[in-house]
């Protein structure tokens, strides 16, 4: 099993892998089309855009936290959630901020 070298995670098939390419070092949210690795800044926004969305907040509510409701709210869990995320996964430390 091979593990996403920007943020960590572990990728099993393809659709886990930038462009469908197991051979690739990057995972499918962390590389972009263009080829570039995503920041901490955009990595961060991708969640905050997640957290507003209903499995967004069902996930919140599994994880026994409150949904956010608007934008101001989600960017602050985001980062909470990066921050503890960064923990558990020392690669998403090497990200530029």
């Amino acid at each position: 099993m091979k593990k996403c070298k920007n943020c960590g995670k572990e990728m099993v098939s393809a659709s886990d892998f930038a462009n469908n390419d197991i051979n690739s070092e990057y995972c499918s949210i962390c590389m972009k089309k263009d080829g570039t690795v995503r920041t901490y800044a955009e990595f961060k926004s991708i969640m905050a855009v997640h957290l507003l969305t209903s499995e967004g907040k069902e996930l919140s509510k599994q994880l026994g936290l409150d949904p956010a409701n608007n934008q101001e709210e989600a960017e602050k869990l985001a980062e909470w959630v990066m921050n503890i995320m960064s923990k558990n996964v020392p690669e998403l430390k090497n990200l530029s901020k």
